[in-house]
């Protein structure tokens, strides 16, 4: 058997190729026996109750059952619940009164505030999982635990196979395929939270399966006398594959939190035995009066069978292990275990074997497309899957987008488009054109026509976009535009050799000279909030730098990546400069190739993505980030002002910017001055409370929309002022938000919206605060006192800092902008920006005639030689630190004189020149 923690390609290897188990692990005694049933005795089991009181629960099949006893007692214990149940024939008692009982449960238990809902999802429908996961998805709550219950004991075609609208059998779609998709589909709201569990209703039934992947379908025929056996089969299967998912996501900081688990109910009197006698015969007559009389003697009732979820949902012996490492493994810890009922059991062997494993995973991907879906097996087959998955998962909820992109006029540019256009680039590179300074001055010019000659189509996609006004628009055109002319006029004087200190002997005589290289081929990743500025300014950098490019625009602003797909190639040299398309699938297959520089901008939690593909081929990046830029409101400041101005920062772009105001530290005695000149800005700025002029920036989605919405409804801060807000339109006025406290949801990330939360105190506790967190890319400071500047300046970092004002430092020509730790890496703009695409790299060119004051370096070393090497001078200061007179001016002297002495030879013909 192969060591449990080695990746095996079994992307050929077929699925009746032998097993590398030895042994079937089937036991040999009769079905269904009472042996099999560890704890299925009429025992009662009770398990401690827990606290869920905020926490979120989705479980499916909770219309009737054990699944429905779940969610009672879940609801008793406070949780908030979605009841995922299809809508059932007429004969079955309607969902909707299933949330009635919960929340009688609740109430019963004095939980008055739980949130309780049955979505409808129907599990013999692919379309309608994916649609409930985009629901949940949508909230952009996480999920504190998913309950994957939901099943079906026997096939309504009874021993016929049973094929639904997608093509699989019944069974193995509802009982296995569709929990696959929801759990996949899920994750991203699971690794958002705490403590997340999944608990997968697997049964003991799944020591009777086969591990036969030839037939999940039915395609050599019923397996066994009668259709049950599919229900055995992809109980077996469900047990395999979540123990292999367990074992993927525990290798990844990012989603190893998340446990996963399967659990046997017990032996359980339900509906679920009700076989269809549909051409069976005596035979599955005879089967189904086996099972009831089986049930009557010896099973549980269904709230005692619903104990075995529960505990894997809540209780510590299921939990998580942070020391887990041989996941899977019969008396581990940690998740991808099985449990018969309450207690731990040992699965079948297949399930423990690295083969089955693999196989089974595999072949969930082949059925189900998850490439295609944007679901990718998670952390994939091999280990350059790792990248893609993790962008799925990071890149599309961190920029709170999904999985499905349809609205682009272009589909994105496909494996083959990018291939091409990265060796095109690549040899354009190769060719040295790029480094030719008249290339570079010619580019440009390009780009600024670009700019110019379409601001007419830019303003219309920017309007489609985000909603911008021509004055915004306007904004982004003069920072791109301005940029470029300013590179123009000087790329000869920063792209020119330096030359380090002349007054060492060596620099002077060797000529030593400082170069400026393009480093090769980058990658600059755009951002959606200001799609041309924040893509074409590192652009500018790249080309002045010498460097061949691939521009991928932000695939959320949507006009305006199809418009820069159409105008790129038309001004720029497709030799060097190319621009594609790509979502978060195709993100992940662009990231696994070799760069020479990559330049992002957009959010801490894609940046690590963006660097960990990056540091497997030690490619330097530039991230420019955002953060929680915060305002601090001092006594001496102009307060009417700087509330003006504060309002302006967060109204510019509905506040979607990364440079923003994210929350404002006010001191207590100017506090209800600032929020009352605050308001009246907000009013005339939205021309009335009421108002939505044609200027205001809208959201740029509605899943961004429905995130700021659930701070708000979330923070323990008190709403002063708020204005109008319309989904359907992605208007989101502004908000003001007092009394807000640290530790405040308001706090909990950038807000990246019109939201401003407004928070009591002086300097010093804003300061404290400041630097509690994580280090801003951005600080505003309203002070007229010299002193509160320097104790700001002292004791605070962050990117940038403007004084009295906000936005400014981000404007200063000829300076360096971009963040510090978690708000970026690396600088940009002007000078600086050619800067980051640059190697300096040190050249140096000896005389030969320095080989004679140059020959006691090499061996044989010897106690005379040495003394000519280290320290020349003596330090200028004693052991207390105070300074020495005159120390080391003479051998400076004598430095200066011997290479006067040696130019001077070399004058005279004496000795050669240094090119010599």
């Amino acid at each position: 058997m192969a060591a449990d923690n080695i990746e095996i390609d079994i992307n050929t290897i077929p699925y009746d190729a032998p097993l590398s188990i030895k042994t079937p692990g089937r036991p040999s005694r009769p079905w269904g026996t009472v042996s099999d049933l560890k704890g299925d005795d009429k025992t009662r089991i009770a398990v401690p109750p827990v606290d869920l009181v905020g926490k979120w629960i989705i479980i499916s099949g909770s219309n009737n059952g054990i699944g429905r006893e779940a969610a009672l007692q879940f609801a008793s214990w406070g949780a908030n619940l979605i009841l995922a149940c299809r809508d059932p024939p007429t004969r079955e008692k309607h969902p909707t009164a299933v949330v009635e009982e919960c929340k009688e449960a609740a109430m019963n238990a004095s939980h008055t505030d739980s949130t309780i809902e049955w979505w409808e999802v129907d599990f013999a429908k692919l379309q309608s999982v994916e649609s409930f996961a985009r629901r949940w998805l949508d909230t952009g709550r996480p999920l504190d635990i998913l309950c994957n219950n939901a099943g079906m004991g026997s096939s309504p075609a009874g021993s016929a196979v049973f094929k639904t609208e997608d093509g699989f059998e019944i069974i193995h779609q509802v009982n296995f395929l569709s929990h696959v998709l929801l759990t996949l589909s899920l994750i991203p709201s699971l690794s958002k939270a705490a403590t997340p569990r999944i608990v997968c209703t697997t049964s003991v039934f799944h020591f009777h399966g086969d591990f036969d992947l030839r037939n999940c379908n039915g395609e050599l025929g019923i397996p066994g006398p009668e259709g049950v056996k599919f229900y055995q089969n992809n109980k077996l299967w469900f047990q395999v594959w979540l123990t292999e998912l367990q074992r993927r996501l525990i290798q990844h900081p990012e989603l190893r939190h998340i446990t996963i688990n399967g659990v046997h109910p017990g032996y359980v009197n339900s509906g679920i035995w009700n076989l269809n006698n549909n051409g069976g015969g005596f035979a599955l007559w005879l089967k189904e009066s086996y099972i009831k009389a089986m049930a009557y003697f010896y099973a549980i009732d269904e709230q005692q069978g619903s104990m075995g979820i529960v505990n894997a949902a809540t209780q510590p012996n299921a939990g998580p292990d942070p020391d887990t490492q041989g996941v899977g493994e019969a008396g581990g810890r940690g998740g991808g275990r099985y449990f018969n009922r309450i207690w731990e059991a040992d699965p079948m062997p297949h399930v423990k074997d690295p083969d089955c494993r693999q196989r089974v995973w595999r072949k969930v991907n082949d059925e189900l497309k998850l490439e295609e879906r944007g679901l990718l097996s998670v952390l994939g087959l091999k280990a350059a899957s790792t990248i893609r998955q993790l962008l799925i998962l990071l890149w599309s909820y961190q920029n709170k987008t999904s999985y499905h992109y349809t609205n682009a006029t272009m589909p994105f540019s496909t494996a083959a488009d990018f291939d091409q256009a990265l060796a095109a680039v690549r040899n354009g590179f190769a060719s040295g054109k790029t480094k030719d300074k008249k290339w570079r001055k010619r580019q440009l010019q390009k780009l600024w026509w670009m700019v110019e000659d379409n601001k007419g189509l830019i303003l219309e996609a920017l309007k489609k976009d985000l909603n911008k006004h021509p004055m915004e628009c306007n904004a982004e055109f003069g920072a791109i535009q301005n940029e470029i002319l300013d590179t123009i006029k000087n790329l000869d004087s920063w792209t020119a050799d330096e030359r380090p200190a002349r007054s060492d002997f060596l620099n002077f005589v060797g000529g030593t000279r400082i170069r400026k290289e393009p480093l090769g081929v980058s990658l600059i990743i755009g951002a959606w909030n200001f799609p041309w500025v924040l893509l074409l300014q590192p652009v500018v950098a790249g080309i002045a730098a010498g460097c061949a490019l691939i521009l991928k625009p932000s695939d959320l602003a949507l006009a305006s990546q199809d418009l820069m797909m159409q105008l790129i190639p038309k001004y720029l040299d497709q030799d060097a400069i190319r621009c594609i398309t790509a979502g978060p699938k195709e993100m992940g297959y662009i990231l696994e190739h070799r760069f020479d520089h990559i330049f992002y901008t957009g959010s801490p939690g894609v940046a690590k993505i963006v660097s960990a593909a990056a540091a497997k081929h030690l490619t330097p990046v530039c991230l420019e980030l955002g953060g929680q830029g915060p305002a601090i409101i001092c006594p001496s400041a102009d307060i009417k002002l700087a509330a003006k101005r504060v309002a302006a920062a967060k109204f510019m772009n509905a506040g979607q910017i990364c440079l923003n105001v994210n929350h404002v530290f006010v001191d207590p005695s100017v506090h209800d001055e600032f929020i009352t000149h605050l308001i009246s800005y907000f009013d005339e700025y939205l021309q009335g409370r009421d108002g939505t002029p044609e200027y205001y920036g809208h959201i740029i989605n509605q899943r961004n929309f429905d995130r700021l919405e659930g701070y708000l409804q979330k923070t323990s801060g008190k709403i002063v002022y708020e204005t109008r807000r319309e989904r359907d339109a992605l208007f989101f006025g502004p908000v003001i938000v007092e009394n807000v406290q640290t530790g405040d949801v308001l706090l909990s990330e950038e807000l990246f919206g019109p939201i401003l939360p407004v928070l009591k105190a002086d300097l010093t506790e804003a300061i404290a605060t400041i630097r509690s967190m994580e280090h801003p890319l951005a600080l505003y400071a309203f002070t007229n006192s010299q002193k509160d500047k320097d104790l700001v300046l002292g004791s605070t970092l962050s990117g940038g800092i403007t004084f009295n004002d906000c936005f400014l430092h981000a404007t200063a020509k000829g300076a360096p902008f971009g963040g510090v730790g978690n708000s970026g890496t690396g600088q940009y703009h002007g000078k600086w920006g050619l800067l980051e695409f640059t190697h300096l790299r040190t050249c140096i060119d000896p005389p030969n005639w320095l080989e004679r004051l140059m020959a006691f370096r090499y061996p044989p070393y010897t106690l005379a030689n040495s003394k000519k090497v280290g320290v020349y001078s003596q330090a200028p200061f004693d052991r207390d630190g105070k300074p020495i007179r005159g120390s080391g001016s003479w051998l400076v002297a004598i430095g200066l004189a011997a290479a006067a002495t040696a130019w001077g030879l070399v004058k005279t013909g004496r000795l050669p020149s240094p090119n010599a």
